[in-house]
């Protein structure tokens, strides 16, 4: 009965356990790559900001009457909660209410 057992447990380790160490190892690849080549975290980066540049963008990002039919501004769809995007993979666009995945049910056009 053991050695019955013993090939089917070396199975299960080389079929989870390797994928599992391969994905550790490719992002310390990654990341160390990243390092490398002078990624930093924006933290690190002291990025000057002009507050009156910051607030005429928060402006035109905000505002509708950029659009043509002045119902639907850049913040409809590019929101914080889904990293600055809608949450779909395609976007809605014009005619489509709500947010994320409400988008698709208001009429949108995909």
């Amino acid at each position: 009965m053991k050695s019955a057992i013993e090939p089917i447990l070396v199975f299960l380790i080389l079929t989870i356990a390797t994928p599992l160490a391969a994905d550790g190892l490719r992002e310390k690849v990654l990341r160390d790559a990243a390092i490398k080549n002078g990624l930093r975290p924006v933290s690190e980066m002291n990025i000057p900001v002009d507050e009156r540049l910051a607030a005429a963008g928060a402006l035109l990002f905000e505002s509708k009457r950029l659009s043509v039919t002045e119902n639907i501004s850049c913040q409809t769809c590019h929101m914080d909660q889904h990293g600055s995007a809608d949450g779909l993979p395609n976007a809605a666009g014009v005619g489509a209410e709500g947010h994320g995945v409400e988008r698709l049910m208001g009429g949108g056009a995909i």
